[in-house]
């Protein structure tokens, strides 16, 4: 398990990798011990504070930091989810690929997955996506434009919207 928490203009950030695969992104937090926090509470992973300059979690970390300056960055690194079920992980893997700057709708989603009824489902699949901006669930809104939830505050993902020149 390689792990990495930095700091960006945003706040602190963590990452977590498990055999060369990203299975946790923290997005920005106000203090480093709310991070590790996040990240040992993480189910499936056994963390203690620290990190290896140099890792591959810290080499997706500083993507990270660039892309929280604005940068664009293809964050298309390989992720692996260590609980959620088959439905959850397939929403996940259609949202990764919403292009950086775009949006589509729960039901856009839903209806891609071959269920045109499951827009609820697909919200409360991105819920508990634990990898955002690598799953950019921030970029699925509500079909009347309404912006819909985001686990990090609607604030949060109005802002990431904002960054990536969508709102």
């Amino acid at each position: 398990m390689d792990f990495c928490v930095d700091e960006t203009q945003w706040g602190y950030i963590g990452v977590a990798v498990h055999n060369g695969k990203v299975v946790r992104v923290i997005l920005p937090c106000n203090k480093e011990s709310e991070v590790w926090k996040k990240l040992k509470e993480t189910q499936g992973l056994e963390c203690t504070d620290g990190g290896e300059k140099g890792s591959f979690a810290s080499e997706v970390a500083k993507e990270l930091i660039k892309y929280f300056e604005g940068e664009k960055v293809p964050l298309d690194f390989p992720v692996s989810y260590l609980s959620g079920t088959s439905f959850q992980k397939k929403v996940w893997d259609a949202v990764r690929d919403i292009p950086y700057g775009e949006t589509r709708t729960y039901s856009w989603i839903a209806k891609e997955l071959g269920n045109p009824r499951a827009a609820r489902a697909v919200g409360g699949a991105l819920a508990r996506n634990p990898v955002p901006l690598l799953v950019p669930c921030h970029r699925v809104t509500g079909r009347r434009g309404n912006l819909g939830g985001f686990f990090y505050g609607v604030e949060m993902k109005k802002t990431l919207l904002k960054l990536e020149g969508v709102l």
